[in-house]
């Protein structure tokens, strides 16, 4: 199933100025975009927003029947509701057949040898992270909401997730200050700057331009 979500005139207040500010943005299921900025820019608050946790103070977000998003903040593996891997993955009181469990697993590089009736707050870290984005990934047809999903892993657990990103049908909104990843996985990028789109694109026209690059906090280009 398609579908899409859209943004017109949304504003989330601050405390002091507005934390978002977009006066419209349109993105389908299959979609494959990196949103990038400098810490504080709106990146989180624009996921939070559209994946339905962050209410817009103006404006308003239109989805269309049946478009799902499941999102996962900043360091999910700080906020798991089970006590075992394969209910963590199945959802509380909903355990996955095992063998399921354990190919969801295999794609994020992770091996499950006595690792899937253990409790997830004993995993590495490494290993807590991907169980973590790994029980977000409810549908092929979803549309991801990551923050960060790639911050502290060692480079085999980078190219998990980026291998499971590429070959999510569903697509996904990830936000990142590793534009070498965002490089690689996404086919559109979004600038974010005090909360507002600075500009909308594609990685190869911005990851050139030192001008836009810097706009968002990044200063390193590619050719």
């Amino acid at each position: 199933m398609t579908g899409s979500i859209q943004l017109q005139n949304a504003v989330v207040h601050g405390e002091i100025t507005h934390r978002l500010r977009i006066s419209e943005l349109q993105i389908h299921t299959g979609e494959r975009i990196g949103l990038l900025g400098d810490t504080g820019a709106g990146k989180t608050t624009l996921l939070a927003v559209l994946g339905h946790i962050v209410d817009l103070s103006e404006g308003t977000v239109t989805r269309s029947e049946g478009f799902m998003t499941s999102l996962a903040l900043q360091s999910p593996e700080q906020a798991f509701l089970t006590d075992m891997v394969i209910t963590e993955i199945g959802g509380p009181g909903f355990p996955e057949n095992e063998q399921v469990t354990r190919d969801r697993l295999a794609k994020y590089g992770i091996a499950t040898n006595e690792l899937l009736y253990r409790d997830p707050f004993s995993l590495s870290g490494g290993e807590a992270r991907r169980v973590a984005l790994a029980a977000t990934q409810h549908s092929a047809e979803t549309l991801l909401l990551w923050d960060e999903p790639t911050a502290g892993l060692d480079a085999p657990g980078c190219h998990s997730i980026a291998q499971v990103l590429l070959h999510h049908p569903g697509g996904f909104v990830v936000a990142s200050h590793d534009t070498a990843l965002l490089r690689k996985i996404c086919t559109r990028w979004i600038g974010l700057s005090k909360g507002e789109i600075i500009w909308d694109g594609t990685p190869a026209a911005i990851a050139v331009d030192s001008r836009k690059m810097a706009m968002v906090g990044h200063f390193s280009t590619f050719v």
